[in-house]
């Protein structure tokens, strides 16, 4: 399915805008305004390059084993994108009336925004989720359950609209958070399950930037919101960090 653009479309609880089955490919379409999902697909599906918006479910969905490459799913009541085991590349999703992003059971989602969604940004399990940038979700901007990989994401001003959200939340165990930057959240880690490892993160401007259960295994976590450094004007400099620890997570 190739350059197609369809609005207004489904009554009736009936399905939506594009719908397709398993294996197909949908590219350079648009669904907007329909009553349903706007793009529908089975397993093992390719959709890229397609806007969608404005669709009473979610923006685009499908089941296991699809890739979504450099799509758009804005102001859909329901999900921007949702689907399962799937691989989410260069992707937008904003402004939807639940989370922006949800790929659960093994999924990759990488190099996507997920921004001013009425619920979470990204909400994955047992997955990958990095290079992404996540903001002013009005709960968490990521949540992962177990077994996932969050890895140099950038989630700011998250669940300040609620009171209570956090840029990253892991809610359950065995869960690799590195590399994250989250700013200017009412917490900027979360960590409530066991068994996860937290290393080469930096928190600033949240209400409480740390909040990690025991049983879990951290990097030393510095406090620099007042690191007193001498001004640099030059060509070399000595560390201000004040840790030579490779894995250090960073207030700043």
């Amino acid at each position: 399915i190739s350059n197609i653009r369809v609005s207004e479309c489904g009554s009736g609880g009936l399905s939506g805008g594009i719908i397709a089955g398993y294996r197909a490919l949908v590219t350079d379409c648009a669904a907007y305004s329909n009553t349903g999902r706007g793009i529908g697909v089975g397993s093992d599906s390719t959709i890229s390059t397609c806007m969608v918006n404005g669709n009473t479910g979610d923006g685009i969905s499908g089941t296991t084993g699809c890739t979504l490459t450099a799509c758009t799913s804005n102001g859909n009541q329901s999900a921007g994108i949702s689907v399962t085991s799937s691989s989410i590349i260069n992707c937008t999703a904003s402004s939807n009336g639940l989370n922006g992003i949800n790929n659960s059971s093994g999924g990759v989602t990488t190099g996507c925004a997920a921004n001013d969604n009425d619920q979470n940004g990204i909400n994955a399990s047992y997955g990958t989720i990095s290079n992404c940038t996540v903001r002013m979700n009005t709960t968490n901007g990521i949540v992962v359950d177990s077994g996932s990989l969050v890895i140099n994401n950038t989630c700011s001003s998250n669940g300040l609209s609620s009171g209570d959200g956090a840029g990253i939340l892991a809610t359950g165990n065995d869960n690799r958070i590195e590399g994250n930057n989250c700013l200017f959240a009412d917490r900027g880690i979360d960590i409530n399950g066991i068994g996860n490892i937290i290393i080469k993160n930096s928190c600033s401007g949240n209400t409480t930037n740390w909040t990690i259960v025991a049983n879990n295994v951290y990097g030393p976590i510095l406090d620099r919101t007042a690191p007193a450094s001498a001004a640099v004007n030059g060509n070399s400099a000595a560390s201000s960090l004040g840790s030579t620890d490779p894995n250090a997570n960073f207030t700043y």
